[in-house]
């Protein structure tokens, strides 16, 4: 099922997805570690929005755990194939318009606002409501199993 992003130059990751692989959460690490090679393999473009650094880092940080946050922050420097993409205003914009029209919060109409910035991209996440959007192709964990 990994073939479903052969067709496209950037996959847009939703924090979710990088909390499982991150916390290698059982269910879903043979499938995530079969995407990401598939990616890497095909050389596209793992993308996502900055806030989401915001999102992933809470957790240690609530835990007084600043090495695992130090950890997944090397992880971004290091792997070759991921762009964090900064908010602008135009991309807040398109998040206001997508919070109207879906109902969404905030958090995610950014990240889906910045997903649809980068043409010819797909947004991975585990949140089947996000998958109401039109503007964007949306896959959910769930569907690829």
């Amino acid at each position: 099922m990994v073939e479903i992003f052969e067709k496209h130059s950037h996959v847009y990751l939703d924090t979710n997805i990088l909390i499982y692989l991150f916390q290698g959460q059982e269910q879903h690490s043979k499938l995530l570690d079969e995407i990401f090679e598939f990616l890497e393999k095909k050389k596209i473009k793992i993308c996502f929005s900055a806030l989401l650094l915001t999102e992933l880092l809470v957790d240690p940080f609530k835990k007084l755990q600043p090495s695992i946050a130090k950890d997944w922050l090397y992880y971004f420097k290091v792997a070759k194939n991921i762009e964090i993409i900064d908010l602008t205003p135009a991309i807040a914009v398109d998040a206001a318009f997508l919070r109207s029209k879906y109902n969404f919060k905030t958090p995610d109409s950014i990240h889906l606002a910045t997903a649809i910035q980068k043409k010819n991209s797909i947004f991975l996440t585990n949140d089947s409501d996000l998958k109401k959007i039109k503007e964007l192709t949306v896959v959910c964990l769930e569907d690829l199993t």
